[in-house]
């Protein structure tokens, strides 16, 4: 069930937390039945066997206590059959107890019916109205009660006959067979790589160690007092292809490495019965929250120990782009798997399906996925005898510490009085995707724009946002930082630009100096060309602030690693202003608590830091005059080298499109569509508008449902749990309800316009339980509400 399936997000943890209830009081009621039972066969039957022979009304009148007399011996009577059946074994043997408890639930019943017949009987004297309240209630209660012996009876009798047959009850029979079943199933095994190791090969498999968070994690003064401790996701992914590796051939040795406190201890030792060669653990006093500090302290352990670092796997990707940096080695994310084969190491991407053929070092950043790691008690204590070293943090590099604390997510705020018509949004759409109205007259920048050279770039004292044209996120809270930090503030746009194209760039940036740095190898705007211009812009000092949105995680890491008093924040969702210094809070661990970190001292650590789309800046819009100035760059760049680049090249060449992981802009179909007709009616025109107005690469996607039983679109155009996981700017959900294997693999950083017809769908009401994504919601008849919304795209 994993952690996940403790929060309160999902209705499992509800039926977790029954369970647990019913195992403490439910475990007492079933010890009560027994002794129950056990009383009316060794002591209650035997008085009733040589007293009356039948109750009765005792003289009483009324029709309670004919039911009562009734009732007893009815009871009487099961008693006996089960007896003169089963002996003792009535209540010493457990597999008759769904059937012989049913008994004791009557002996209950009688108690409730005894107590309402003496009841009413008081009350007949007691009071001179036949229709009191107090009499029809008793009654009612005695009724009630003889009902439910009726059908506790027929139950009982059923059963009796079947253990008399030698049957077990249904119930014993359903959860026989279930387990034979389980039992005989056998495992489904992941198809292993076919390696092919003909040399020695080290593998450094570095461990992320993170909290194991209960429901409501435990964050005290800004301490996060957490017990349990274990390797993440990713990292378990990483883990296990190393250990496929070495299983393949006796010239792979493992390395498992760590950068964690002393409780990490157990988790190595978990990597070594796991079939790891060796381990190692830098211990520092807290959790690393800098992917900067682990890949220093790991690759500084590396150099120290000469560890030949033939192939590193990582869980974390900003890691992987600082590490291979540190220990001068390609790298690549997003992988999916890989078969060594040789000297050559074949890579097979997660988002784009494309493949690449590497020679010589590298650092792959694992994709989480499922793992089937075991251990034995006999590889544990093998384990033990394994090489563990522990090395202090003190000893290697050290780089600038954070005034770091952590806190629980704040709760959503109440929602913003916004008008969520069909029209009202279509504006927001249009805002969100960068396109404005012909109308607005704000489609172009009618300014001057100067010409400069490169060396009159923004440099030391000043905060530069770094985009592209199509990623713009992020540049009003980058602005809040410069602003809190006393910096002037400049937004770097990366591209290939004319008169035309940077013009309507401009008009779409908040910032009063925007600077277009243009490269006919900035066309495509591929990483390794990206990160060439950086290294030309800014080859010895760094900016004050340096910001981009999170698209540029691992570019921005890859870059600064090369400066290395950097103060480093990713992801950043929230910056709080300080006097003369400022917040930036973080997401960590699954978002289930976040990271405060304290940021000062910019003169002799600059700050680099990514900003998650949506996030909170609270700093003030950009006023006056802009200045924009066009820069031609001029940098070495080498696409037949880039195999990166030509790999997703190839692999959108050969798809027609981009994968959904990578798209931008969703149309989320829902099953409410309910047939292709409905499909063509509503989302085909929608999709039209959008390419029409200027949206790129709109991409179709939907539930599980919509592709499994409408048949409307491919398996990888599924969106969830058993698809695939999105994260665009900008997604439409039609007719989508919002279940949670479905909206909890949409991105935090996407804007979600949400076409319901129900109010209080889970989807519609998203924003109540977290904050983001956020929701925005209309509510009506989808056939009336889209079409109308479609039509409102092009006022």
């Amino acid at each position: 069930m994993g952690i996940e399936g403790c929060t309160q997000m999902h209705e499992l943890e509800k039926h977790r937390r029954d369970a647990r209830v019913l195992n403490i009081y439910e475990g007492t009621n079933e010890v009560q039945r027994f002794l129950i039972l056990r009383d009316l066969v060794d002591h209650v039957l035997p008085q009733w066997r040589s007293g009356v022979t039948a109750f009765n009304a005792g003289g009483f009148k009324g029709a309670a206590f004919g039911r009562l007399a009734d009732a007893k011996n009815l009871l009487v009577r099961a008693v006996s059959r089960a007896v003169d059946a089963f002996g003792p074994q009535v209540w010493q043997n457990a597999n008759f107890q769904p059937t012989m408890f049913k008994l004791v639930d009557i002996a209950g019943y009688i108690k409730v019916m005894d107590s309402a017949a003496w009841r009413t009987n008081w009350l007949e004297l007691k009071t001179a109205d036949p229709h009191s309240f107090a009499r029809r209630t008793s009654e009612a209660y005695a009724e009630y009660a003889w009902h439910e012996i009726e059908r506790l009876h027929e139950e009982f009798e059923r059963d009796l006959l079947l253990l008399k047959q030698g049957l077990y009850p249904p119930d014993i029979r359903v959860a026989q067979l279930s387990l034979q079943a389980h039992e005989g199933r056998q495992a489904e095994h992941r198809v292993r790589p076919a390696h092919r190791v003909t040399r020695p090969l080290h593998v450094l498999v570095v461990l992320n160690i993170s909290p194991v968070l209960s429901p409501r994690p435990r964050v005290i003064n800004g301490e996060l007092l957490e017990t349990h401790f274990d390797i993440d996701a990713a990292g378990r992914s990483a883990l296990q292809h190393a250990v496929e590796l070495k299983s393949a051939s006796d010239n792979v040795t493992v390395t498992a490495i760590a950068a964690a406190p002393q409780f990490a201890t157990e988790s190595l030792l978990r990597a070594l019965a796991l079939g790891t060669d060796n381990a190692a653990l830098i211990k520092t006093d807290d959790l690393l929250d800098s992917p900067h500090d682990a890949a220093r302290l790991i690759a500084d352990l590396a150099g120290q120990k000469q560890l030949p670092c033939d192939l590193v796997l990582c869980g974390d990707a900003v890691l992987a782009a600082v590490l291979a940096g540190n220990l001068g080695q390609a790298y690549f994310s997003n992988v999916k798997d890989f078969v060594v084969a040789g000297d050559q190491t074949k890579l097979t991407l997660q988002k784009t399906d494309a493949s690449i053929t590497i020679n010589g070092p590298v650092v792959l950043a694992m994709t989480d996925s499922a793992t089937d790691l075991d251990f034995s008690v006999d590889n544990y204590l093998d384990a033990l005898m394994k090489p563990l070293e522990i090395v202090e943090a003190a000893q290697l590099a050290t780089g600038p510490q954070f005034d770091l604390r952590y806190r629980l997510p704040e709760k959503p705020a109440a929602a913003e009085t916004t008008e969520t018509t069909p029209e009202s949004v279509a504006s927001l759409v249009r805002k969100i995707a960068g396109v404005e109205s012909t109308t607005q007259g704000s489609g172009s920048f009618s300014g001057k724009i100067e010409s400069i050279t490169p060396d009159k770039l923004p440099g030391r004292n000043a905060a530069v946002f770094i985009a592209t044209p199509d990623k713009l996120d992020g540049i009003e809270t980058a602005a809040a930082t410069a602003s809190a930090l006393s910096l002037p503030f400049h937004v770097l746009v990366l591209g290939r630009f004319d008169e035309g194209s940077d013009r309507s760039v401009a008009a779409r940036v908040n910032a009063e100096s925007i600077y277009f740095a243009s490269s006919q190898h900035l066309e495509s705007s591929t990483p390794s060309a990206l990160l060439a211009a950086l290294q030309t812009i800014w080859k010895d000092l760094l900016p004050a602030v340096l910001a981009s949105g999170t698209w540029a995680n691992e570019l921005l890491a890859q870059f600064a690693r090369t400066f290395p008093r950097v103060q480093a924040r990713y992801n950043v969702v929230e910056v709080v202003s300080r006097n003369g210094s400022v917040d930036l809070i973080t997401p960590a661990f699954g978002g289930k608590v976040q990271r405060v970190a304290t940021i000062g001292q910019i003169a002799e650590h600059p700050l680099v830091m990514t900003v998650a789309g949506g996030a909170d800046s609270g700093g003030p819009k950009a006023a006056g005059n802009k200045r924009v100035f066009l820069v031609p760059l001029e940098f070495e760049y080498d696409t037949t080298t880039d195999e990166l680049a030509r790999a997703l090249r190839a692999a959108h060449e050969d798809n027609g499109v981009k994968s959904i992981a990578d798209a931008e802009f969703i149309i989320d179909v829902g099953y409410a569509l309910r047939n292709r007709e409905n499909f063509d009616l509503v989302i085909l025109p929608l999709k039209k508008r959008l390419e029409e107005i200027g949206v790129k690469n709109v991409t179709l996607g939907g539930t599980r449902k919509v592709v499994e039983e409408l048949k409307l679109l491919t398996s990888e155009q599924q969106i969830g749990q058993t698809g695939t996981a999105v994260n665009p700017k900008l997604i439409i959900s039609i007719g989508v309800s919002g279940a949670p294997q479905h909206v909890d693999y949409i991105g935090e950083q996407a804007t979600i316009i949400a076409f319901n017809k129900d109010a209080d769908a889970p989807l519609m009401t998203l924003n109540k339980r977290r904050a983001r994504p956020k929701v925005v919601p209309i509510v009506g008849d989808l056939f009336e509400m889209v079409p109308r919304f479609t039509a409102a795209l092009k006022v």
